[in-house]
């Protein structure tokens, strides 16, 4: 007979048939469908996480596979039969219309191992609005980073801005018109910032209750102050189109600058040294038409230098430089 509920047992487990101990964190709920969604909605939920395990859990990471998402867990340390709550607030405006799904991963530990949930949200964006970029990522040296951003209504009806304003100082904005389409949006980064990664935000009111505001992520990497300075500090080019643009490299100590070879990341990105000047070296870099969104660097060995000037490249659809 023991040998029977043995083998049985056995057979059970290959099959998968045995019970499973339950995970260590429940998520309730695991999934979250928004439905139909128009770009550019914000919408707030609320997970309860719970630790089913007999150990004390601590969540150290949660990670997300889109910056729309923003997770806030409190408290990150969960005893046994303890539950935390995950605040999510979910911005629609960096994401492409059509069905998306997107995820948030926990990780932690506990005396036990290793310890991961996953939560999923879905929703079929609709677009009304379109706003380019959607998001910003800037470099910025010892001199003021410009931009711009515009903001199309397709309505018959568009709706009108009300105000724009920054989380940090070092942003500011400069709204052309309220009405017009497209609506324009200049940018500015002040160097101010320290050295590093800064992450903030754009907000755009406006007049009509779907979109009473619109977020705009902004990541800024202040670079420490160098000798080489490149103007621009980063190449955007349209990625439908293929475009040319130039960029000057200077000595801060104000001495000639001469370039050797220059390599790029990325395929279909060339350049080529103009005649140089007594101030500056000028270079003029040619993209080929790209399908996708590329992003990677171009490489400029300065004569008597041995590492290379790292000038960032992004390639994007209907990017504006």
């Amino acid at each position: 007979m023991n040998g029977f509920f043995c083998l049985t047992v056995l057979l059970g487990s290959a099959l998968g048939l045995v019970p499973q101990p339950p995970a260590p964190l429940l998520l309730e709920p695991a999934q979250i469908n928004l439905g139909p969604v128009k770009s550019g909605q914000i919408f707030e939920r609320r997970v309860q996480v719970l630790n089913r395990s007999p150990h004390p859990i601590d969540i150290h990471e949660i990670r997300t596979s889109c910056g729309c998402l923003q997770p806030r867990l409190h408290p990150r340390r969960l005893e046994p039969g303890a539950a935390a709550t995950l605040d999510l607030r979910i911005n629609s405006l960096t994401n492409a219309p059509g069905p998306q799904a997107w995820r948030a991963v926990l990780r932690g530990a506990s005396a036990a191992g290793p310890v991961e949930a996953e939560l999923t949200v879905l929703a079929e964006v609709l677009q009304e609005l379109t706003l380019t970029p959607a998001s910003l990522t800037l470099y910025l040296g010892e001199r003021p980073v410009q931009t711009q951003l515009r903001l199309t209504d397709h309505r018959s009806r568009p709706l009108k801005v009300r105000g724009v304003s920054s989380s940090i100082p070092q942003i500011t904005l400069d709204l052309e018109a309220t009405t017009v389409q497209p609506i324009m949006i200049n940018v500015t980064i002040t160097p101010s910032l320290p050295v590093g990664r800064h992450d903030a935000q754009i907000e755009i009111t406006t007049d009509d209750p779907e979109y009473p505001t619109l977020l705009v992520p902004v990541t800024i990497n202040k670079r420490a102050s160098q000798r080489w300075l490149t103007t621009p500090v980063e190449l955007r080019f349209d990625a439908s189109t293929g475009r040319q643009r130039r960029l000057t490299v200077r000595d801060s100590r104000g001495q000639p600058v001469s370039l050797g070879r220059i390599e790029a990341t990325i395929p279909g990105v060339t350049a080529q040294v103009q005649p140089p000047t007594a101030a500056a070296a000028t270079v003029l870099v040619t993209i080929t038409p790209m399908a996708t969104l590329r992003e990677g660097e171009l490489l400029l060995y300065v004569e008597g230098e041995t590492a290379p000037l790292r000038v960032p490249i992004r390639v994007a659809p209907d990017e504006r430089p």
